[in-house]
Order: C-alpha cells, then structure tokens, then sequence
C-alpha cells in the first residue's frame, strides 16, 4: 500500500486518513507456512510533523495455519496495530531543534523518496509480530496418539494403553510393586 503525501508536503501539522485492502502472499515462519486467505484491511492516518511524518493504523486479516497438535489447518482472526515516523531522505536534520523537539533514534525511522510513502514492510513486519510462537487451533486441542497417529479430537484411538519404553520397563515394574 502506497500512501500519496504530497498535499501534507505544504503544511506542518496536516494528516490524511488511508483505508484500503491489500491481498498478502503466503509467508514461511518459523519452518511453517503461513496463508492470508482474504486480503487485510488496513486503515490509519499520516501526520507530518517537525520529525516527519507520523503514520498509525491498524491491519486486521484472518491467517491459515497449521495446529502444532493436531496438524489440522485451522483459520484465526488477528488485528495489529503500526506506528512509525517517516522522514524524506532530502530532509537535512535541523540543527536548531529543541531537546524536546529532538527526533526519534534512526532504528524507529523509515526513510523515504518523493511523494510516496510505502507501507508494505511495516504491514509485513506489524502482522508477523502478531503470529503466536505455538499455533494451536484451539487452546484444548488433544492432538494426536503418539502411537497409531489418531487425531484425538476427532475421536478415541485403539491402542492397547500406553506403550512402555523398553528401556523403562524395569523402573516401571519397581513403580509398580510400591
């Protein structure tokens, strides 16, 4: 998403709301794929400020995982919040700035060209910081039987009880005895 600041370029203090829709390509995470089935809504404002331009918003979307447990793919819903000051490259510092007035570290800026700001990287990066480390489809998910591989959610499996580790079968008997 593209954001056209040329008319903020005349006055301090101007802003402009954006809205839009923007379709997102399948992403690898953490060794898992991760799909954006329907295109994210992103809305928010820009700003021009005496540190440049000032842009908040929001991006809400449903992503397509696959549950950690249960191995099923599963849809959830997410909305990120962004802010972020973008300077134009041409804008040399103001040396005459007050301690107060002083801009924000370089890490938090993003420098731009011309009259366009692009949101791209920072919609990328606010939807990634909102993907759970652990993708569970549901917070009671039974997964699956570690020994014939039966989802549990969809039902019990056969197996004749629990399998012991030949290598624990003694420890298991000295358990038992107690």
């Amino acid at each position: 998403m593209r954001i056209d600041i040329s008319e903020l370029r005349k006055e301090q203090g101007s802003f402009l709301t954006f809205e839009g829709r923007e379709k997102m390509a399948a992403i690898q995470f953490m060794g898992e794929e991760i799909r954006f089935p329907e295109p994210l809504q992103i809305e928010g404002s820009v700003t021009r400020t005496d540190v440049g331009y000032v842009v908040s918003g929001t991006v809400c979307g449903s992503m397509e995982r696959q549950c950690g447990r249960c191995l099923e793919r599963y849809t959830s819903d997410f909305s990120a919040r962004f802010d972020m000051v973008f300077r134009p490259m041409e804008t040399p510092p103001d040396v005459n700035r007050s301690s107060e007035e002083e801009h924000a570290p370089e890490e938090e800026v993003i420098f731009f060209r011309g009259n366009f700001i692009d949101l791209k990287d920072l919609i990328m990066e606010s939807v990634i910081m909102e993907i759970p480390m652990k993708a569970l489809c549901r917070e009671d998910c039974l997964g699956l039987c570690p020994i014939c591989g039966q989802n549990l959610n969809q039902g019990t499996c056969h197996c004749a009880g629990e399998k012991v580790d030949e290598r624990m079968a003694a420890l298991k008997q000295l358990l038992n005895n107690d």
